[in-house]
């Protein structure tokens, strides 16, 4: 049975404890066909349902309601972020 993503449940919540939605996207991994791939890439909503670029560094937290025709899942777990800054000014060439 293939589950589905209940939209209107399932969130994140931001290090400081702002809420938002999200949506999924097929994440292509380099194997060729993605049309069936597995793998799904997160990307966080605004209040306006736009796709946000940014995430704020910290630890994010998911709640995923699953559901199908008779069963419903609902998996909560940890997002640790943490966007690095590089600059070839400050750090140097890449050897």
């Amino acid at each position: 049975m293939k589950y589905k993503i209940d939209k209107n449940r399932s969130f994140l919540v931001s290090p400081s404890g702002e809420r938002s939605h999200f949506t999924t996207e097929v994440h292509d991994i380099g194997y060729g066909d993605i049309s069936n791939s597995p793998y799904r890439k997160i990307c966080r909503l605004d209040r306006y349902g736009k796709r946000c670029r940014s995430w704020k560094n910290g630890v994010w937290k998911l709640t995923i309601v699953l559901k199908d025709d008779k069963t419903e899942v609902v998996e909560e777990m940890e997002i640790h972020v943490a966007n690095v800054l590089w600059s070839p000014l400050i750090h140097g060439v890449p050897k």
